[in-house]
């Protein structure tokens, strides 16, 4: 909800930006299919448990949908100093199919090394002058660097690595044969213009 919903994208695409988001609705969506899912595959006694809260909810809502409504009106207060895995694990009642996935979600390691290491090159893509590309560009560029990241030539390296060193003997015949193809550029030069 602190990145905005519909008002705020309104009020961007007013402004020019028309990639806003409606990240609101964006979060809803995200969430209601694997609400959905979890709903139909839970155990039976999961589902008891909530029919306590599906008779409060409104009439409009039911199932999943009542669970969701009631989290999203009593919106927790949680900080970044919550331990989460016992917030989620006091709430089991309040919230049964949220908590089933909070327990899948928590339990996935939060980073690996080459995830670290994709989403650090992403740097070098998401700069002030290409911020405007959008997450789906900006998506496919990822992919696309990642899966050419071996056949590309670092140019710099193979460069460096032919490195020779010049005397100032050499340099200095290296500099005379540059003037001297100077002064035959100019001379074709006049002569095409003649």
């Amino acid at each position: 909800m602190a990145w905005g919903g519909s008002k705020e994208q309104e009020r961007e695409h007013l402004a020019g930006n028309m990639s806003a988001k409606d990240w609101y609705n964006k979060a809803l969506q995200a969430i209601e299919n694997p609400m959905e899912e979890y709903w139909k595959d839970r155990p039976a006694t999961t589902r008891n448990q909530t029919s306590k809260l599906e008779q409060a909810a409104n009439e409009q809502h039911a199932g999943w949908q009542a669970e969701l409504f009631q989290y999203l009106r009593d919106m927790p207060d949680v900080t970044k100093d919550t331990d989460i895995v016992e917030w989620w694990s006091k709430h089991t009642t309040i919230y049964p199919t949220l908590v089933w996935i909070a327990h899948d979600i928590c339990a996935t390691p939060a980073s690996s090394v080459p995830c670290e290491h994709l989403f650090s090159a992403g740097v070098e893509i998401a700069t002030d002058c290409w911020s405007c590309l959008g997450s789906e560009k900006f998506e496919e560029l990822q992919v696309l660097k990642s899966a050419w990241q071996d056949s590309i030539i670092d140019k710099a390296t193979v460069n460096t690595a032919e490195i020779k060193t010049v005397t100032l003997r050499e340099y200095e015949e290296l500099n005379m044969l540059d003037e001297d193809l100077a002064k035959w550029d100019r001379n074709d030069e006049e002569i095409v213009h003649v």
